[in-house]
């Protein structure tokens, strides 16, 4: 008899336990349901695009390309003055026979300097657009932890001219974003940022910023708007944007 009563008061404390589990887990649905996600854009082109440092890094390989492409031209000069010269000889002669070595050492060497060229070329426009790119995700990063925004998303702003630019309108139509709030599109944020922390470093003065643009993401803007609690005074957030002087 006993051993029956010791039995059931297990049963009833093995219930008890079992239910209490049950009630502690049942919370309202609200609270089960995480926070939705907040989500940014930002259009890399128009950042590319607007960014002073890129554009003074292309401006100084463009400059390069150029000077290498003169020195192609008074090789090329040389050849012509070469081939003349040789026009005017007889085959035999050892005067035609010295002009014709020239002839082929401009030549590789004109050869020499296009492989050269292409090569610098590549080379450097690899990594001019890897060291901006960088500095991009790296602002954008910043932003992003700063505002609490759990990701952001590449898009294509469409262009002023739908019809002007066929390429960029496709390029537009193609994107897997069709539609979002303007408020959370942080282009223009990151444009402001990323020149005026190069302008700090040395760099170029950046132009002045686009019309119309979306308040910035922390503090206060030149023009007054707000968004957030902290004054960009040095453009870093809460905590400073990772790479910052």
């Amino acid at each position: 008899m006993v051993n029956r009563f010791n039995a059931g008061l297990a049963a009833l404390a093995f219930a008890a336990l079992a239910l209490a589990g049950v009630i502690g887990s049942s919370r309202p649905l609200e609270a089960q349901t995480a926070a939705p996600q907040r989500i940014g854009f930002v259009d890399m082109a128009e950042v590319f695009k607007k960014y002073e440092k890129f554009t003074v890094l292309r401006e100084e390989l463009k400059r390069d390309y150029e000077a290498n492409e003169r020195e192609g031209k008074a090789i090329m000069e040389k050849i012509k003055q070469v081939q003349a010269q040789m026009q005017q000889l007889n085959a035999d002669s050892p005067d035609y026979s010295e002009r014709d070595r020239q002839f082929i050492s401009l030549q590789a060497e004109l050869a020499n300097l296009q492989r050269k060229t292409e090569r610098e070329v590549m080379e450097r426009t690899t990594k001019i657009n890897k060291t901006v790119y960088l500095e991009v995700v790296d602002m954008v990063n910043g932003l992003a932890r700063s505002n609490s925004y759990g990701m952001v998303i590449r898009i294509s702003r469409p262009p002023a001219d739908l019809d002007a630019d066929p390429s960029a309108t496709m390029q537009w139509m193609n994107q897997l974003v069709v539609t979002y709030d303007p408020a959370d599109d942080l282009t223009n944020d990151v444009i402001e940022y990323l020149n005026e922390r190069y302008a700090r470093s040395g760099g170029a003065s950046p132009r002045p910023a686009p019309p119309n643009r979306v308040a910035p993401v922390s503090g206060t803007a030149p023009g007054g708007a707000t968004r957030g609690g902290v004054a960009p005074a040095d453009l870093r957030p809460r905590g400073g944007f990772p790479g910052n002087p």
